[in-house]
């Protein structure tokens, strides 16, 4: 503002508009950014979606292959949770991501996430980690050994994939190594083995996994051996005196008597018809019957 006096004209005062149009616009960006600050201070913070545990699809339903190539064969395939088949396999799924899971008995499993695009193809291939033991078993031949005896050990031992050494120990001493599945051990039983021992046997498998079986054996004394005693000298019998009675010989049996022949007597003589019955009652009375044959009359 201006003021007139009797000097003249002066400048008495000033004031915001006094200072042009440049001060204004001034203040009016500094009051629009204040309004800004203001507005954004009032307006909640947005919160970033978070992806959820589901498999998130894929734009199109177009299916596609799933080549599950696990060893060993036939181990079991599971898809989200659902068996699907043996391996090998090869499934027709939905576009998106899926949890592979392959397991056999016997077996480490095998899990897998893979994410299928639509009319794609992808695949799971590996092999399962083998982590059961062999089984092995351990034969004495004899059972009980005696010294001076031979004793054969035998062992044997199965795995579901394969056995590939044997071990054999003594009494904590290494006797017996060999290759494969099966194996023997002769053992010849001298007199300081007498005693308990114990027999071990150790197998192990492809996968390094292994078993370990252990016997007691009582090793006994050999048979007693039988001692032969001589018999004593016999005394020989003092020799008879003169004076000493001799025996009596002994009695010979005499021959029993060969009975004599049987004796056939005939009698002959002429009857008449007169004295017919006292022939016969003659040939009845006769001593010497038998044996004895009547006489016939000639006529």
């Amino acid at each position: 503002m201006l003021a007139r006096g009797q000097a003249g004209v002066s400048k008495i005062a000033q004031g915001p508009m006094a200072l042009g149009p440049s001060l204004g616009y001034v203040s009016t960006v500094l009051l629009a950014a204040v309004i800004v600050v203001i507005v954004a201070g009032c307006t909640p913070a947005s919160t970033p979606v978070q992806p959820t545990a589901t498999a998130a699809l894929i734009a199109g339903d177009e299916p596609a292959l799933l080549h599950v190539l696990v060893r060993p064969a036939d181990a079991t395939v599971l898809v989200d949770g659902e068996p699907h088949g043996l391996t090998p396999l090869t499934l027709s799924l939905a576009p998106g991501q899926h949890l592979v899971r392959v397991e056999k008995n016997g077996y480490q499993a095998l899990e897998k996430k893979v994410v299928l695009a639509p009319g794609g193809q992808a695949s799971v291939d590996g092999s399962l980690v083998d982590v059961t033991s062999p089984s092995l078993s351990i034969q004495l031949l004899p059972r009980q050994p005696r010294v001076g005896q031979q004793m054969l050990i035998y062992l044997t031992a199965f795995d579901n994939v394969a056995v590939t050494r044997l071990e054999l120990w003594i009494d904590d001493q290494h006797v017996l190594e060999e290759i494969g599945a099966t194996a023997y051990y002769s053992w010849d039983i001298s007199l300081g083995d007498v005693g308990q021992h114990v027999v071990m046997g150790r197998a192990y498998d492809v996968s390094g996994n292994e078993t370990t079986v252990e016997q007691d054996l009582i090793v006994a004394a050999p048979f007693p051996t039988a001692t032969f005693t001589p018999r004593p000298t016999d005394t020989p019998l003092p020799a008879p005196s003169a004076t000493a009675t001799s025996i009596p010989p002994t009695a010979t049996p005499t021959a029993r008597p060969t009975p004599p022949p049987a004796v056939n007597i005939y009698y002959e003589t002429t009857l008449s018809i007169p004295t017919y019955p006292y022939a016969d009652y003659l040939w009845m009375r006769h001593p010497l019957r038998l044996p004895c044959r009547k006489a016939t009359a000639p006529w």
